[in-house]
């Protein structure tokens, strides 16, 4: 009975040992516990900001954008192309919101602007007739 004990005891000694030594390699010490990143870092200063960026290419919107036209809204989806008749900026001017920076011309428009007087011209003589 008393060698039966004993070896239980040294059984559960054994266990106990083990999972202690696993407990000590598996958890690391609360010291060495990550706390993340390091950064480096520097008191504040007031001064000027001097940083620019000089790029030599075309300009592609991401998003779209497109030539608007202020007052019309395109006749049944059609599409118009308009012709730049004047550049009303210089390169590397400054512009704000709203600023004029070219004029544009649509042939199609005035050839359609033409032929709409013309049919009501006709219309006017024809109900004059009556």
């Amino acid at each position: 009975m008393g060698q039966k004990i004993l070896t239980i005891v040294v059984i559960v000694c054994i266990v106990l040992g083990g999972g202690y030594y696993a407990y000590q390699q598996l958890i690391p010490p609360p010291e060495q516990e990550v706390q993340g990143p390091v950064y480096s870092t520097k008191p504040v200063t007031r001064g000027d900001i001097s940083v620019g960026v000089e790029v030599v290419g075309s300009l592609n919107p991401t998003s779209g954008g497109g030539i608007q036209v202020p007052g019309y809204r395109g006749g049944g989806g059609a599409s118009t192309s308009y012709v730049i008749e004047e550049v009303l900026v210089k390169e590397g001017d400054e512009v704000k919101k709203d600023q004029l920076l070219v004029r544009l011309k649509a042939p199609e428009l005035e050839t359609q602007i033409k032929n709409l007087e013309r049919r009501i011209s006709e219309q006017k003589a024809e109900i004059a007739s009556l």
